[in-house]
């Protein structure tokens, strides 16, 4: 998975950081399962597009099969060092 963009915003309620990460394609099943492992993940084939979630103490991963974004919830305000966190998951 390649990262085309990188939208930073923040949550209202607590300024903590939020990632949209636009990929330069899909997001497959096997890309998913590399960025859960170690991680709890929730994945369901139930709706149109299978959703899944990636759960860590520091951030909650989101996205669908098929779809080329994936937002990241962070429990931190500090973006740069979010930043720093999740650009090798995707390398």
């Amino acid at each position: 998975m390649n990262i085309k963009e990188i939208v930073e915003s923040q949550n209202c309620e607590d300024n903590s950081v939020k990632l949209s990460v636009f990929l330069t394609a899909d997001v497959l099943k096997e890309d998913m399962e590399l960025l859960a492992i170690g991680r709890t993940l929730i994945y369901s084939e139930d709706f149109p597009l299978p959703y899944f979630k990636i759960i860590t103490p520091e951030y909650t991963m989101r996205g669908a099969l098929g779809t080329d974004r994936i937002t990241i919830d962070f429990n931190s305000t500090d973006a740069e060092g979010c930043r720093k966190k999740i650009l090798p998951l995707f390398e």
